[in-house]
């Protein structure tokens, strides 16, 4: 199931540049489910809230990619607000931003 962009109470604050990425793995390129990435910057964590598909990864303790089995990132909770989300580790994915009739690859 999909859903369409989240507005929650902490939107405000991350400012108004949200696009919509794909998580793949680095080491098979297996696709993980899609996010929602708001504002500039490194992707170092995946809040729960932000998953716009597949959302059976919330139930784990750990993010590993369900084809090669690679461990992705383990589920922590975030500063004040309690968030539940995945440290990613270094390396272990890459993220496609899709941009109306074209497609922006970053890797780390």
């Amino acid at each position: 199931m999909k859903k369409i962009f989240t507005s929650d109470k902490y939107t405000k604050g991350r400012g108004n540049f949200v696009k919509k990425i794909e998580i793949r793995c680095n080491n098979c390129s297996e696709y993980i489910f899609s996010y929602q990435k708001e504002g500039n910057g490194e992707l170092e964590k995946l809040f729960f809230d932000l998953i716009l598909d597949n959302l059976s990864v919330k139930n784990g303790t750990k993010l590993v990619c369900r084809k090669c089995e690679k461990l992705l990132g383990t589920r922590f909770i975030f500063g004040k607000e309690k968030r539940d989300a995945f440290k990613l580790y270094p390396g272990a994915i890459y993220w496609k931003i899709f941009v109306p009739k074209t497609t922006i690859v970053k890797r780390g």
